[in-house]
């Protein structure tokens, strides 16, 4: 973790060059890396000390985007959650989850400048029982700075068919 926030910083600094001038376009990083922390709504989950509502799993992930020009992206989006959970898998059927790792690959549209659509199929890696994932949302980009920004995300995850989140 040292190491990926040394880059962050030493990466955009060692890349500017104060006596060429560059313009807006060549000054967009085509690689973005992201940390991701978040909450996972799982429908089907239960915990041994269900009080009967909702499941909402704690969640932290690491994404890497390589943008192909301003309107397209290709991403590695690497979620795990943090938490074990029983999924209710029909016919009295249940599966039981533990720090579930969601690795994926998507295709990301950008339209305008602020929003973008993804989509992608990927894996959920678990010591029980792994599922193919396929993976679809929308985030929003808020820039604060060259390097940084704020990028809210609202993400749907179908695990073959047998639960979603």
């Amino acid at each position: 973790m040292f190491i990926l926030f040394v880059q962050l910083f030493w990466i955009p600094a060692y890349c500017q060059n104060p006596h060429e001038e560059t313009s807006e376009a060549e000054r967009v990083s085509k690689h973005r890396i992201s940390i991701m922390i978040g909450h996972t709504h799982v429908p089907k989950g239960v915990v041994s000390t269900d009080d009967g509502g909702p499941l909402i799993i704690p969640s932290w992930g690491l994404n890497y985007s390589f943008l192909i020009n301003e309107k397209w992206a290709i991403g590695w989006h690497n979620d795990i959650e943090i938490s074990a959970y029983i999924v209710s898998a029909g016919h009295g059927s249940e599966i039981e989850r533990e720090r579930a790792l969601i690795s994926t690959l998507v295709g990301i549209f950008k339209p305008g400048k602020t929003v973008g659509f993804l989509v992608g199929i990927g894996r959920e890696f678990e010591k029980h029982q792994n599922f193919w994932v396929f993976r679809g949302g929308t985030e929003l980009e808020y820039e604060i700075n060259e390097y940084w920004d704020i990028s809210p995300s609202l993400i749907y995850d179908l695990k073959e068919s047998v639960y979603d989140s």
